[in-house]
């Protein structure tokens, strides 16, 4: 008998495990996001946002927008929402993007729904953060 059979049964090694998603903010297992987007067609829904920033102001909308800050923290309280990036263009200061990741567009539209009002008071407190703010657009992915 080889090394490869033990008492008439072949052994086989054992299936890696699963680490993290490598998807900044993401905090479900690799091999759930991978059977996601290999699956269901409809992956999930972005919405993307430019935004000008002053020099003094960085630090503060970093905090904010980054994927601890304060818009992160009230996205969380849907179960739907699956994590956001803040990209800092490496060319030109204070130009950043943010790209909020949600399960789907119905998910995003009743978070908006559910929580509008803390999301228009969070707008409101942000805004001193921002010289200026666009939507780049909404995308399914």
């Amino acid at each position: 008998m080889d090394g490869s059979q033990a008492e008439g049964h072949l052994s086989f090694p054992s299936p890696p495990v699963p680490g993290p998603c490598s998807q900044a903010g993401c905090h479900h297992p690799a091999h759930l996001c991978a059977n996601i987007k290999s699956g269901l067609g409809l992956l999930m829904f972005v919405v993307v946002w430019k935004f000008e920033i002053a020099e003094e102001k960085v630090s503060g909308f970093e905090a904010a927008y980054g994927a601890e800050g304060a818009w992160a923290q009230l996205f969380r309280n849907s179960p739907n929402y699956l994590g956001t990036e803040l990209l800092r263009d490496a060319y030109v200061p204070g130009a950043y993007l943010t790209i909020d990741r949600w399960a789907s567009e119905e998910a995003f539209r009743a978070f908006r729904k559910d929580h509008d009002q803390e999301y228009e008071q969070l707008d409101r407190a942000c805004d001193s953060l921002t010289g200026e703010e666009s939507r780049i657009g909404a995308f399914t992915v």
